[in-house]
C-alpha cells in the first residue's frame, strides 16, 4: 500500500488502492477531513446554496473544492479516473464507497 505524507502534516496517509485498503483508507481520511475542519461536505451537510447567492455560492465552491482536493490527493490514478467528473465532494465519496466499501462502508 502506497502512503503519500501531507505537506501540512507529519502523518503518512495511505493512497487508495482498491477494495483491499478502503476500510483503513477512509478511517484515516474521516480524521483527516476532521484534521481540515471539513467533515461536513463528505455528509452533505453542507448544501451548496442558491445561485442567487453569488457570494455564499463561491464561498461554499471554494470549500467543496478544498475537500474535493483532499480526497483525490489520496486516491491511485486507477481509483481516480473513474471519479474525477463527481461534480462534490460528497458524490465522489459517495462513488467510493459503493464503489470500494463492500460491507466495511465508513459513515
Amino acid at each position: 500500500m502506497a502512503d503519500k505524507k501531507d505537506s501540512d502534516d507529519c502523518v503518512k496517509y495511505p493512497i487508495l488502492e482498491g477494495i483491499g485498503n478502503y476500510a483503513v483508507w477512509s478511517k484515516r481520511l474521516l480524521v483527516y477531513l476532521a484534521l481540515k475542519g471539513i467533515t461536513g461536505l463528505k455528509e452533505g451537510r453542507f448544501i451548496s446554496p442558491s445561485t442567487t447567492e453569488p457570494t455564499k455560492l463561491a464561498e461554499w465552491n471554494k470549500l467543496d473544492t478544498t475537500a474535493k482536493e483532499c480526497l483525490v490527493r489520496f486516491l491511485s490514478d486507477n481509483v481516480f479516473m473513474p471519479i474525477n467528473k463527481s461534480q462534490s465532494t460528497q458524490l465522489i465519496w459517495n462513488n467510493l464507497q459503493a464503489t470500494y466499501g463492500g460491507k466495511d462502508w465508513v459513515t
